[in-house]
């Protein structure tokens, strides 16, 4: 199970989001408020075991020095896993340096196409098309997987339910004189969750996105109307980020950063109508949800 917390859906505030996937909680950027927030709504800052930073603009790493300083004064001794674009290194050092706690702080660069471990997790950057001559990246993190079986297919082969278990260990079984062979009816599902963060549309974010099952994007401006806007501001209207979600194929759309000349409610329903007749699920606000 995934939960998923909205620390802030806003733009200027913070945009932060805090995952908690299988007992590994970590944030997505970490924005002015994000500490606030999280204590307002009972998330610990001690149990955070790693931060992925986007990019160097304020509203998405600004916390990151009161975070370590909470963690420190709480007495928290585990490193804080910080992932940030290798371009921005010295400036995350300093922000670990000035938040009184540089030895709780384990800074990981990284680059377009790298991929780092955290915990049982594999997160991989790629470039995203924000703001020319600084780096911005967006994350695409999934998990082992787990063993599923194709429980239509058995029944319809009227194989019983008390011999399941060993087809997903992978054992051949025998039903109605035939060899049944694991391998048709096992399959590995793991779960896919793409962060975008601040972004033009683009084809790197596209493809990230591909049978995501949760795509955490921006979503700055409302409609069309505000096209020349978020071209030259290098964000994405709520009909960039849907149609991205649609046509890769997403499951799950959490919208983000939104512009404050919106309401949430403007933009859920912009977003409901483009994805209508769609199984598209659409998350817009600070409540969490799970998956």
């Amino acid at each position: 199970m995934i939960r998923v917390f909205p620390l802030q859906g806003r733009a200027i505030l913070s945009t932060s989001t805090y995952v908690e996937w299988g007992g590994f909680r970590f944030l997505l950027d970490v924005g002015p408020g994000s500490v606030s927030e999280m204590l307002r709504r009972n998330l610990s800052p001690t149990k955070l075991r790693a931060v992925l930073i986007s990019h160097s603009h304020i509203d998405h790493f600004w916390d990151l020095v009161p975070l370590l300083w909470i963690r420190r004064l709480w007495g928290q001794r585990r490193a804080l896993t910080i992932v940030c674009p290798k371009a921005d290194l010295e400036l995350f050092e300093w922000c670990a340096e000035v938040s009184g706690a540089p030895e709780l702080a384990e800074v990981r660069p990284i680059a377009p196409g790298d991929e780092c471990a955290l915990s049982g997790l594999k997160a991989r950057a790629f470039e995203v098309d924000h703001e020319r001559g600084r780096m911005a990246l967006g994350y695409s993190i999934e998990d082992p997987g787990r063993v599923r079986l194709r429980a239509e297919a058995l029944r319809g082969m009227g194989v019983p339910e008390s011999e399941w278990g060993r087809l997903a260990r992978m054992e051949r079984v025998r039903i109605g004189g035939a060899d049944l062979d694991p391998g048709d009816f096992v399959y590995l599902k793991k779960f896919k969750l793409v962060y975008s963060g601040d972004t033009r549309r683009c084809d790197s974010l596209l493809e990230a996105a591909r049978g995501a099952d949760l795509l955490i994007a921006e979503s700055t401006y409302l409609n069309e109307a505000f096209r020349d806007l978020a071209d030259q501001r290098g964000h994405m209207t709520v009909g960039d980020a849907v149609g991205i979600a649609l046509e890769a194929g997403a499951a799950n759309l959490l919208l983000t950063h939104i512009s404050m000349r919106h309401t949430e409610e403007e933009v859920r329903r912009e977003a409901e109508g483009i994805a209508s007749a769609t199984p598209l699920r659409i998350f817009v606000g600070s409540s969490e949800f799970e998956l």
